[in-house]
């Protein structure tokens, strides 16, 4: 039983670090898409007024994209957050990366 422990932590220590492997690849991926324009601050900016209102207050993010406020709210536009998102709604399928072919 113990060796089954054993060998079922070492999975999921192996399983971590992909999944931190893959998310700084994707990170670095949007935020090299955000430098080349792929989408505009301006346009970044208009989705966070957008989601605020027209007296948001929007900042650029280091590393791409923006952040915006409004008293009592906030947005975050950042290259690491859009990542982040795209990651999180991977959900389950993010198990694909280990899986047997």
């Amino acid at each position: 039983m113990r060796a089954v422990q054993d060998a079922w932590a070492a999975e999921l220590v192996v399983r971590a670090e992909v999944y931190a492997e893959l998310a700084c690849a994707v990170r670095e991926g949007v935020r090299r898409a955000l430098a080349e324009g792929a989408v505009s601050q301006a346009r970044l900016a208009e989705a966070a007024r957008a989601l605020l209102g027209a007296g948001a207050r929007v900042t650029a993010a280091g590393g791409g994209g923006v952040t915006a406020e409004v008293p009592g709210r906030r947005v975050d536009l950042s290259a690491d957050a859009l990542a982040d998102r795209a990651l999180n709604r991977l959900g389950a399928r993010a198990e694909t990366l280990w899986a047997p072919q």
